[in-house]
C-alpha cells in the first residue's frame, strides 16, 4: 500500500500553531459525541422549560456541537397539534417519543405521563446513547436525572443535571399526598445518587447550590447558571403604543399583572386578598397571564367574592411577549417561604427585561427579594400581608416617576447579569470546560481566547502534500 507523506514547511515560531490547525481538520473528520437533553416539551412548545431548552440548544447547535433532544410528543398547553416523532430543527436532532397524555390538572394522570416519559426515553436513551456522550437532564419530569444516570452507567455515558427545582422536596412542603414518609426518602436517596454521580449539576441560585451541598454533593460539581430572558428582545414600550391595551379593553388603567405559571409553589391568597381590599379602586385591575394547577381555584375564588377588578388571560404566543410583559404597570411574583431554594421564580428576568417595578410576596431573606433590594427595582411583601401589598400598591400608582426609576434600575441588573446571550455562553465555556476534563469531543467550538490562540496566517504557511492530500498519517 502506498504510504501517504504531507511536509511543512514554516517559520519555526508557527510550527505549533500550524500542527494544531492540522490536528484539528483531521479529528473534524471522526465521530463526534453527542450532547444529549432529556426534557418532556421543547420547541415549538412555549412552555418555561421548553423555551429555555431551545434557546441553549440552537446556540450549541450553531456553535458547531452534535445535539439531540428526547423529549414527548404533546405540548404543555395541549393547543398544539400532536407533534412529529422525529425532526431536525436549526441542526438540533428532535426525538419525540410517545407518552401519555392527561395533562396537570389531574394528579393521577401526571403521575402516569411522568412514568411513560421515564420508560420510553429511557428506551430511546439505550439507542442512541455512546460512550462518551453528554447527556444532560432538565427536571421535568421530576427524577428524570435517576434515567440519565442508569443510562450513563450502562453506556459509558456522562450526565449533567440542569436542576430547575427539587423534588421530591417540594411535594413534601406542600403536602402532596402520597409523597411522604418512607416512599419519599427512597425517592430522595435514589435521586441523590444521581446527583453525586454527575460529572456537574447546574443549579440557578446560591439558596439551590446550598440545599445541593447539604445533600452531599461535591463543591466541585455543582455551577450556578442562572436561568434568563431574552431582554434585548423585550424593550419597554409606552402605554399609547402598546396595542394590548386596547385590544383587552385596560385603556385608562393601572395594571398590577402576573405572568407566568400559577403553580402550586406560589401564593395566591395574598394577592387575591388585596384585590378584595381594593375592589372599589376601579382604576386599578389585577390581570393574571397565564394557566396551571392554581388557575382553577383563583377563578372560582374570584368569582365567588365578585373580584371584578380582576381579570385572566391563557399564556401568550412568544412573539407576544414584548407586549404582554410590558402591559403591567408593575409585576408580581411570588413564591412560598418553604419553597426558597427548591424552586426559582424565572419571571423575574422578563419583569426586568420590560423594565417594570417588581412586587416580590415571600421569603424576606430570600435570594430574589434581596436582588429587588439591592437593585431597588421594586418591594418585598411577605406572605398573607395583603394589607401591605395594598398599600405598596397604592404609592406605586400615585408615583409614576419612582415607578420608572424602579424599572429602569431593575433593567439595567437584567441586562448585566441574566441576558440570555450571558447566559448560553456560560453554559458553552461550562460544556467546552466538562469536554477537556473528560476528554469528549463535542466539536464545539472553544473560547475565544483559545481560538485566538490557534489562529495563524495562513500565508506563513507552505503546505507540500502528495497526490492525496485528505488522507491522514
Amino acid at each position: 500500500m502506498e504510504k501517504k507523506v504531507k511536509f511543512l514547511i514554516c517559520e519555526p515560531q508557527h510550527i505549533e500553531q500550524a500542527f494544531f490547525q492540522e490536528c484539528n481538520l483531521w479529528i473534524a473528520d471522526k465521530p463526534m459525541n453527542k450532547l444529549i437533553f432529556l426534557n418532556r416539551y421543547y420547541y415549538p412548545d412555549q412552555s418555561a422549560t421548553s423555551q429555555l431548552l431551545t434557546d441553549l440548544t440552537f446556540h450549541l447547535a450553531r456553535e458547531g456541537a452534535r445535539v439531540m433532544v428526547i423529549a414527548g410528543r404533546h405540548s404543555y398547553s395541549k393547543k398544539l397539534p400532536r407533534l412529529l416523532p422525529a425532526e431536525d430543527i436549526e441542526n438540533v436532532q428532535v426525538k419525540r417519543v410517545w407518552t401519555s397524555g392527561f395533562g396537570r390538572d389531574w394528579l393521577p394522570g401526571r403521575v402516569v405521563d411522568y412514568l411513560s416519559y421515564y420508560f420510553s426515553s429511557l428506551l430511546t436513551l439505550l439507542i442512541y446513547a455512546k460512550k462518551g456522550d453528554i447527556i444532560v437532564a432538565e427536571t421535568d419530569p421530576p427524577l428524570i436525572s435517576v434515567v440519565a444516570w442508569l443510562v450513563a452507567k450502562l453506556k459509558g455515558s456522562h450526565t449533567v443535571n440542569w436542576v430547575q427545582d427539587l423534588f421530591p422536596e417540594i411535594a413534601d412542603v406542600l403536602k402532596v399526598k402520597g409523597f411522604n414518609g418512607v416512599f419519599s426518602r427512597f425517592l430522595k436517596s435514589v435521586r441523590n445518587v444521581s446527583f453525586r454521580d454527575a460529572i456537574m449539576n447546574v443549579v440557578l441560585g446560591e439558596r439551590m447550590a446550598e440545599r445541593l451541598y447539604e445533600l452531599g454533593v461535591r463543591y466541585s460539581s455543582v455551577e450556578i447558571v442562572h436561568n434568563w430572558s431574552p431582554v434585548t428582545a423585550i424593550r419597554p414600550i409606552t402605554k399609547e403604543k402598546n396595542r394590548l391595551r386596547n385590544e383587552w379593553d385596560l385603556k385608562g388603567k393601572f395594571i398590577v399583572g402576573y405572568s407566568g405559571n400559577m403553580g402550586r409553589v406560589h401564593d395566591f391568597s395574598t394577592v387575591l386578598g388585596t384585590a378584595e381590599i381594593m375592589r372599589n379602586h376601579k382604576e386599578i385591575v389585577f390581570l393574571f397571564i397565564g394557566s396551571g394547577p392554581q388557575k382553577t381555584w383563583m377563578e372560582e375564588e374570584t368569582k365567588r367574592k365578585k373580584l371584578h377588578n380582576v381579570l385572566f388571560l391563557p399564556p401568550q404566543e412568544r412573539a407576544m411577549l414584548p407586549y404582554s410583559l410590558t402591559l403591567p404597570d408593575l409585576h408580581l411574583i411570588t413564591l412560598k417561604s418553604d419553597v426558597e431554594g427548591l424552586s426559582v421564580p424565572s419571571k423575574f428576568y422578563g419583569a426586568g427585561a420590560a423594565s417594570k417595578p417588581v412586587i416580590f410576596i415571600g421569603d424576606e431573606q430570600g435570594e430574589l427579594a434581596k436582588l429587588i433590594r439591592e437593585c431597588e427595582g421594586g418591594a418585598v411583601i411577605r406572605e398573607h400581608d395583603s394589607e401591605a401589598l395594598a398599600q405598596t400598591v397604592l404609592r406605586l400608582k400615585e408615583s409614576p416617576v419612582e415607578c420608572e426609576r424602579m424599572g429602569d434600575n431593575i433593567r439595567r441588573l437584567v441586562l448585566s447579569k441574566f441576558d440570555k446571550s450571558i447566559a448560553v455562553d456560560h453554559w458553552k465555556d461550562l460544556i467546552i470546560n466538562l469536554t477537556n476534563r473528560h476528554k469528549v469531543d463535542l466539536g464545539i467550538i472553544s473560547q475565544s481566547s483559545d481560538k485566538d490562540k490557534n489562529t495563524i496566517d495562513n500565508s506563513k504557511i507552505c503546505w507540500i502534500s502528495d497526490k492525496s492530500a485528505s488522507n491522514r498519517p
